[in-house]
């Protein structure tokens, strides 16, 4: 009796597996998680540093995602930031496919970008969002309204646009607002109800 429940459970847990488990691609400095099913719910998760690797891992997972007929994506964030030119790219995709961004761990620097792409945006009240000025890539130097890089003149009027185009101009000046409280060498952690009440975290859990 007790062999044949053992292999009952076994021949579920492997049909679970196969149905439900996490594939995953590694990348430099993080692990990129997927599952796609055939009723059209697809996950993703970024567990990781947002940088090169990732963004050739993402499109590479997306390319495959094709072959589902993916209707609604989830993205889970966990990640303390990376390259902010590739977090915007990445961006643009979770815009384009109105990608539901989750956050439950934490989502500093550079992922914040990714999370405010996300149609629908979720967040644990216990989790942690952290944001700080800009880095000149080539220099480390933080950018500020008052330091903007002579070859891009329009940084901060473009970042501005690109908030808004995801939160609106009202909740995308108050969160670029927040994003030069802090110097690019520091992390400003968020009240995520504060965070709520201005329309940056669509919804906040529990969890």
């Amino acid at each position: 009796m007790v062999v044949t429940s053992l292999l009952i459970f076994g021949v579920l847990l492997y049909i679970f597996v196969l149905t439900n488990y996490f594939h995953s691609i590694n990348y430099g400095k993080g692990t990129l998680y997927y599952n796609f099913n055939k009723g059209g719910e697809c996950s993703l998760e970024i567990d990781g540093k947002i940088n090169g690797s990732l963004e050739d891992a993402f499109h590479d997972i997306l390319k495959k995602s094709g072959q589902y007929d993916c209707k609604s994506y989830q993205l889970s964030l966990n990640s303390g930031g990376g390259n902010m030119a590739i977090a915007m790219r990445l961006g643009d995709i979770i815009k384009s496919k109105d990608m539901t961004t989750i956050v439950l761990d934490k989502c500093k620097s550079s992922c914040m970008y990714l999370f405010i792409s996300g149609k629908t945006r979720i967040a644990s009240k216990y989790s942690v969002l952290g944001m700080h000025q800009p880095a000149d890539v080539d220099t480390g130097v933080c950018i500020t309204p008052i330091s903007i890089p002579k070859n891009n003149p329009d940084y901060f009027k473009g970042l501005q646009q690109y908030v808004d185009a995801r939160l609106g101009h009202k909740a995308g000046e108050f969160y670029t607002n927040k994003d030069n409280l802090a110097s690019c060498k520091e992390m400003l952690q968020i009240d995520n109800e504060e965070f709520q009440r201005n329309g940056i975290i669509k919804t906040l859990t529990d969890d």
